[in-house]
């Protein structure tokens, strides 16, 4: 049974008024990873939502069951040909049931409107369930690079050409 069928689900463009939710379902995820979570340093974009996700050069959206955001995706464009994907969170009781499939798609759906044929995301190194769900959906797992953030992290490298 498809996540679609199981939850009354829908994904729609993000706005200023869902910034609260966003930061809620990140600082969920890093503390459940352990992480700290330092809004300043780690989301500038989000602190800075219309300006960054504009529908021109990034779009950012949600994930809702039952009219709660549940999920976050985020695309920009960082070259003429290549996006990268952002900020894709899931809350933990939502995973596995084909939500970040979702979510993903969106993402590369709108890059690849965009005329974006090659895609790229970062992930922390801890997210595990995360690297199974961009290798299922095409994802080459590339380089790791460290972080000079307050958790001091590495990140692993994914690449999608359509």
């Amino acid at each position: 049974m498809s996540a679609k069928t199981t939850f009354n689900s829908q994904i729609r463009l993000a706005t200023y008024n869902d910034v609260p939710s966003i930061i809620n379902i990140m600082h969920e995820v890093y503390i459940e990873h352990g992480l700290i979570f330092e809004v300043s340093q780690e989301i500038p974009d989000i602190l800075d939502f219309d300006k960054t996700y504009n529908q021109k050069s990034a779009a950012f959206f949600v994930l809702l069951v039952k009219d709660e955001i549940i999920g976050t995706v985020g695309v920009k464009i960082i070259k003429s040909s290549e996006a990268e994907i952002v900020r894709l969170y899931l809350k933990r009781d939502f995973r596995g049931l084909g939500f970040g499939y979702q979510l993903l798609k969106t993402a590369v759906t709108w890059a690849q409107e965009q005329g974006k044929n090659h895609i790229e995301l970062w992930s922390f190194t801890q997210f595990t369930q995360g690297h199974s769900l961009y290798k299922k959906f095409g994802f080459t797992q590339l380089d790791t690079r460290q972080m000079n953030d307050v958790n001091k992290t590495q990140m692993y490298g994914f690449a999608f050409s359509s």
